[in-house]
Formats: structure tokens, sequence, C-alpha cells
């Protein structure tokens, strides 16, 4: 992914039991690190299984920034994004 600093994505994750069955009421944590924001850092996933979130892209001047979903004892998934930033100007 990659969009512009300060621009908001919304993104989503998708909680299946081990038959494929939506999970509805999984506690689903969102943690963004290497820049930006998320919001609500965390949620419950609705009758069809699925949570989503905001996600801010940081001004950091950093290749990557990521945000992990986790539930439970599932492995997180992870999302990654370039943030690209323009008008910089530095000033001695």
């Amino acid at each position: 992914l990659a969009g512009d600093a300060g621009q908001a994505v919304t993104v989503g994750v998708r909680v299946l039991d081990a038959y494929g069955n939506p999970v509805e009421g999984a506690a689903v944590v969102w943690d963004a690190t290497g820049g930006g924001r998320v919001a609500p850092s965390m949620g419950l996933a609705s009758a069809d299984g699925t949570a989503t979130a905001r996600w801010t892209l940081g001004f950091r001047l950093a290749p990557d920034q990521l945000l992990e979903a986790r539930a439970g004892t599932l492995a997180p998934v992870a999302f990654r994004a370039t943030a690209r930033v323009y008008g910089l100007r530095f000033i001695k």
C-alpha cells in the first residue's frame, strides 16, 4: 500500500474459525508502528467476522509503516505502507 502522509485508509480483517465460519464478537487489536496511527485500537468482529479500522499514514520518513491486527491466539495479519511526503524544506 502506498499513500500520501496524513491520508486515512480503511483496512479490515475477517476472523474465521477452524471450519471457515465467521467468528462474531471476536476482539481484534490493531497496532500501528513506524509512524501513523489507527482508530479504534480495538474492535469487535461483526456477524460476518469482519473488523475494520482507519489507518492514518504518518509523516515519518521511514520506508515502511506497519499495521498489525491480532485476534486471540491467531497469527497476526500485517499491512505495510509507504507514505509519500511532499513539500519538505530544510531550514538551517
